[in-house]
């Protein structure tokens, strides 16, 4: 009996071992049900900029205009000619006379370059400021004939050389010019009949072009599609291309169509025939640095010829020239026409002199516009998400492509999901996994063809079959 008990145990010491390897060391797959999957979401907040943080601004008056010289010390004078020479400074000249004065200061002060150039006194012409500082002075009224003489300085105005006693154009005042970025003269429209005869105006629409600082000029086109007038106003936009509005037409109305040229003046197209403020000849227009055009003032003719109408309104478009704005119905400075206006580098307009018919001005205005009217800014396409939750109320500062200060607001978006898992209560479909022994073993470790536990395995069986077959006889 003993020793059957013995043989019994050496066959399970036997046995044992295979039961432990295979459940320590061989994956198994077991069926489990099909897991339920319980969506839960974590809210995160996304910044978006808005286009502003307060409502579009309302234009306020321009301003405040400040007069910063009641009686400069040149003469009073309308129709001159006044540039913004590229080192900041101003410089004037002509407006009945031929003196050439400078100012340093904004229009502040003033310095006589030279009391009497050498070409003739003269108002109704116009010049231009060359990007290697020099000057073109071109054409105008003596008070008793029309020149299409040009003449050229290099020292603000202090000595001056004769490019051409007759150019190719006609001899003439009352029209626009200005230089390309490539350096050229444009010479635009403008009369050859004084304004103040019976005589019916004989307008251009003519075209002109120098390449050589006005020695020679080449016509662009004998007829563009604006109307014949004078004092029509033209701009250089800083996508290079040409604005020309307003002027007097050849039926004595002023006019408030506005042009558009990008070929240097050879087409242009219609950007409005009607630009909202009162039509008229003799005002100012300037182009900002920011883009954007001022149309200054001037003087409204009601046909026939019967009653003017002096204005001192302010006009700005930022969308070239398709609509307007007023900014001020009654600027400080008395209403006026001839008077001239710069923009000036740090984005303030300075105006001069001009006239109310009975008399001339020369005083001097600087005014400052209100902020440019925000577009709306496009949101971004990404925004880095936050690092903690904040309230969704809070905001933080950024800045657009321009600098402009704008807001962001921190919206709440679903950024994050997460999973819990259940077992399935239907259990009608099911799907194996592979699941790991509780000593944590690499699944699909044990080697199957491992040479020593197969052995084992096999003499164990076999011991254990032989003993309980002995055991029942």
């Amino acid at each position: 009996m003993r020793e059957k008990f013995l043989l019994l145990f050496v066959c399970l010491v036997l046995v044992l071992p295979v039961a432990a390897i295979n459940y320590q060391y061989n994956p198994i797959s077991v069926i489990t049900p099909v897991p339920t999957v319980t969506p839960t979401t974590t809210l995160g907040y996304r910044s978006y900029p808005i286009a502003l943080a307060t409502p579009t601004p309302t234009p306020t008056p321009t301003g405040p205009w400040t007069e910063i010289n009641a009686n400069a010390p040149w003469s009073p004078r309308a129709f001159f000619s006044s540039l913004v020479m590229p080192d900041g400074s101003i410089v004037i000249m002509g407006g009945g006379s031929n003196d050439v004065w400078r100012s340093t200061d904004a229009g502040a002060t003033w310095s006589e370059i030279t009391e009497n150039a050498p070409w003739s006194a003269r108002n109704r012409f116009d010049s231009v400021a060359l990007p290697d500082g020099s000057i073109v002075l071109m054409g105008g009224w003596t008070g008793s004939n029309f020149l299409n003489d040009v003449w050229w300085s290099q020292d603000y105005g202090a000595s001056w050389t004769q490019m051409t006693a007759n150019a190719e154009w006609s001899p003439r005042g009352d029209f626009s010019s200005l230089v390309m970025p490539d350096g050229s003269i444009l010479l635009i429209g403008g009369t050859n009949i004084n304004v103040l005869s019976s005589n019916p105006d004989t307008n251009y629409n003519d075209v002109w072009r120098s390449v050589d600082n006005g020695i020679r000029w080449i016509q662009v086109t004998s007829n563009a599609e604006w109307s014949p007038r004078s004092y029509p106003s033209v701009g250089l936009m800083p996508d290079g291309s040409i604005l020309l509005m307003g002027g007097l037409g050849n039926s004595g109305i002023g006019l408030n169509d506005v042009w558009s040229s990008t070929d240097e003046g050879a087409t242009w197209k219609l950007v409005t025939p009607d630009a909202g403020w009162p039509g008229r000849y003799g005002q100012s227009m300037v182009v900002m640095p920011d883009g954007s055009i001022v149309i200054i003032g001037g003087l409204s003719y009601i046909p026939p010829y019967n009653s003017t109408v002096l204005l001192n309104d302010v006009w700005r478009s930022t969308d070239g020239g398709k609509t307007w704005t007023e900014i001020t119905a009654n600027a400080a400075w008395s209403p006026r026409y001839g008077q001239s206006s710069l923009a000036m580098p740090d984005g303030s307009i300075v105006l001069m002199g001009g006239s109310n018919i009975a008399n001339h001005f020369n005083d001097v205005w600087r005014g400052e516009l209100p902020n440019p009217l925000f577009s709306e800014v496009p949101v971004a396409a990404q925004i880095p998400l936050a690092t903690s939750t904040p309230n969704p109320a809070t905001t933080t500062p950024m800045m657009n492509s321009t600098v402009v200060p704008v807001t962001t607001t921190m919206v709440s978006d679903i950024i994050t999901a997460s999973e819990t898992i259940s077992p399935s209560t239907s259990g009608s479909l099911s799907v194996p996994v592979t699941q790991r022994n509780s000593t944590n073993a690499t699944a699909n470790q044990v080697p199957t063809n491992t040479p020593g536990f197969g052995i084992i395995s096999g003499v164990g069986a076999i011991a254990a079959i032989l003993a309980i077959r002995k055991w029942t006889r």
